[in-house]
């Protein structure tokens, strides 16, 4: 097992969820027609996940690279399912004005959501055209605490995400012991470091002073002598 100390924390974390990358969408309120939901990723410059399409996806989907949903691309937001190679369709539930999708991140969920900070949530009907698009939200990932998933969900327009963190899962509740680390704990440990640095410049500011009282106490010292001498 990888000990803590032998890695920075975020590239720790990396480390031990390089393989969990499930993302679940739950939606409401879904426009009528809608088949399946796709995310809408920011990319950045040099986006080294984007490709021209995801014939492995588009063809999970029965969707063609002329859809709407492969061919979006509007303030910079593409598809993440058929315009990126890190994630792959794993299903879709459809209820009425409800559905659900889930996705395999093959990057992992922490340095996915380091890459794309940014998303919105496209409504396509069964043909891969888009319906529907939600606004916009920002990631902001927690790296002080060991993430599971992220789960994004939407209703209507409104687009929203929430974190589910190793500690709140029951099959990872055995080895959660042996690889989370209390943010707390950390919070304390910088404390702790910063009193001693205080501290520590305190203690040198006081021995110099000290220090330069005794020269000039030996100065003084050295003078009156010259002058009995004379």
């Amino acid at each position: 097992m990888t000990r803590k100390g032998d890695y920075a924390y975020k590239d720790w974390i990396e480390s031990q969820f390089a393989e969990s990358g499930r993302q679940d969408i739950y939606c409401e309120g879904c426009p009528e027609g809608t088949a399946f939901v796709d995310l809408l990723v920011k990319d950045k410059l040099n986006d080294k996940y984007a490709v021209d399409f995801n014939e492995k996806n588009g063809l999970l989907l029965n969707v063609g690279r002329e859809c709407g949903l492969a061919t979006y691309d509007k303030d910079g937001y593409t598809s993440l399912m058929l315009r990126h190679s890190c994630a792959r369709y794993k299903g879709v539930n459809k209820n009425n004005t409800s559905c659900s999708i889930k996705l395999d991140l093959n990057t992992g969920i922490v340095r996915f959501w380091r890459q794309f900070r940014r998303e919105k949530l496209a409504y396509c009907d069964r043909d891969g055209n888009v319906i529907g698009v939600t606004d916009d939200v920002k990631i902001k990932p927690d790296f002080f605490e060991a993430v599971d998933s992220f789960c994004v969900k939407s209703s209507g327009e409104k687009l929203e995400y929430y974190v589910v963190y190793l500690k709140d899962t029951e099959v990872h509740a055995d080895s959660y012991d042996d690889i989370y680390v209390d943010k707390y704990a950390i919070f304390f440990t910088a404390y702790c470091i910063t009193a001693f640095l205080v501290l520590f410049e305190y203690y040198i500011k006081i021995r110099k002073e000290k220090m330069d009282s005794v020269k000039m106490i030996k100065c003084i010292q050295s003078g009156e002598v010259d002058n009995e001498q004379k």
